[in-house]
């Protein structure tokens, strides 16, 4: 078992705010029937100078390449596009409505309950995208476009590089808990270009950058036994993707179990429900109903409890495996980690456990509540990144504690890192398939020879 700092232990050690704490000296459970020694774990502490212009270099280097391959122009799929018709109405009109033109346009536009258009996206991601339409309007901007697909969407494009990148910074503060300052660099590094997190969530505007943004701010918040604050970013990631509302109950039950105090539970519990509220009041707002759906599929949420296990089943082996979306076949480092995540999980504090297990908790309300595919015409696997970036800091320490002690599953690992991001490279150039995009281009084209007159054309 690790070593455990409890609140007393964190608030008294006398360092500055958001700094390291003490090393972090692991002694893990022997591996069984492997040869290599699992030795101490050693974490040099927090260098302010050092680590902060190390965590300012990798923001600024991920954001530039991030802005340089996201996507700008209308070729992405109707979540993405929706995202931003709603950004773009609350950034520059001032409200959720949407011109009254473009009905009958993107799948996600819908009816609210006074007869105007909205569309279905939660209001996480369309409040993080409107400031940037805000800022890009009157430079930018031509007005109101006369149909949904005129719409200017490269502030979408900024706005998902930027919410990607920032997630990869603070991926860092919480990687940097468990691991010398060059490992958690290189950590980070393969997570921002290894994974969906390029070549998906730095895209366009999917809900996952903003999830990943506010849920690992909650992690490193616990990590540092700050629980109000925690789930307060818990809450945040709710109102982007409600069912991340799992994370929180899971980081706040084991808080209270390890540290035999009622208060976690309590204070992790009572400031995330704020995103359940708060998203509750917003479908009763504009949809009339109290399921907090914001407009999407009311019925949704009760597949937790309907869905056959056979489906289920299937969605996880999909998930896992499937040529176009199987997250093994597009992060193939994972071959090599979870075989010997167990040595990892003995060597991690409470804190990594918890994320983990909300993180795996997520993915099976995920399967249980929707389809394995998370729509047609993008590339690689979505649904399973919030897992993915949950269980990060478990399959560091897995890789502290076995992977890297023997050169043969070393190799293999690094091997397979560098697949990853080769993999997802070609991803990020090319988000959606050249026959979509071409025949997208051409419908575009289409309607504004049909409708030259249209405001936007």
């Amino acid at each position: 078992m690790a070593h455990e700092t409890d609140d007393d232990q964190t608030r008294s050690s006398g360092q500055p705010p958001n700094t390291m704490p003490a090393p972090d000296v692991t002694q893990p459970a022997k591996p069984q029937g492997h040869s290599v020694s699992a030795a101490i774990i050693d974490v040099p502490p927090w260098d302010r100078q050092r680590d902060r212009r190390t965590l300012v270099l990798l923001l600024m280097v991920v954001w530039i390449t991030y802005l340089a391959t996201a996507t700008y122009d209308s070729v992405q799929i109707n979540d993405n596009r929706a995202v931003n018709l709603s950004a773009w109405s609350v950034g520059v009109r001032g409200t959720f409505e949407l011109p009254s033109e473009w009905e009958g346009g993107n799948r996600w536009i819908v009816e609210g309950r006074d007869g105007a258009l909205y569309t279905n996206r939660f209001p996480g991601a369309i409040l993080w995208a409107a400031p940037f339409h805000a800022v890009a309007e009157p430079f930018f901007g031509f007005g109101t476009p006369g149909h949904d697909a005129l719409l200017n969407y490269a502030p979408g494009g900024v706005a998902a590089a930027t919410a990607a990148a920032l997630a990869i910074g603070v991926s860092f503060l919480v990687l940097r808990r468990l691991a010398a300052r060059r490992l958690a660099v290189t950590a980070s590094l393969f997570l921002a270009y290894g994974s969906g997190v390029w070549s998906v969530s730095a895209d366009s505007m999917w809900t996952h950058g903003v999830t990943h943004l506010t849920l690992m701010l909650g992690v490193l918040a616990v990590s540092e036994a700050r629980h109000a604050r925690s789930g307060l970013f818990f809450a945040a990631a709710v109102l982007a993707r409600p069912h991340t509302a799992v994370v929180p109950a899971v980081v706040g039950v084991w808080e209270t179990a390890v540290r035999r105090r009622w208060r976690p539970m309590l204070v992790v519990g009572t400031t995330s429900v704020l995103g359940v509220v708060l998203l509750a009041i917003y479908s009763q707002w504009l949809f009339e109903t109290w399921v907090p759906v914001a407009g999407y599929d009311t019925n949704r949420p009760g597949g937790v409890v309907s869905t056959s296990w056979l489906v289920t089943a299937e969605r996880v082996g999909f998930t896992l495996a499937h040529p176009l979306r199987g997250v093994l076949i597009f992060t193939p480092a994972l071959l090599v980690l979870l075989p010997f995540i167990r040595h990892g999980w003995r060597a991690s504090p409470s804190w990594v456990r918890s994320a983990a297990v909300g993180g795996l908790l997520y993915l099976a309300v995920q399967m249980r509540v929707n389809d394995w595919t998370g729509g047609g015409d993008y590339f690689g696997s979505r649904l399973t990144l919030e897992t993915l970036v949950l269980l990060t800091p478990l399959l560091l320490r897995t890789w502290q504690a076995c992977v890297a002690r023997s050169e043969r599953l070393k190799g293999a690992c690094v091997g397979l890192l560098v697949v990853g991001v080769l993999v997802h490279a070609y991803g990020a150039f090319n988000p959606i398939w050249t026959e979509s995009r071409e025949a997208w281009l051409a419908e575009v084209e289409e309607l504004c020879e049909r409708e030259p007159e249209l405001n936007g054309c």
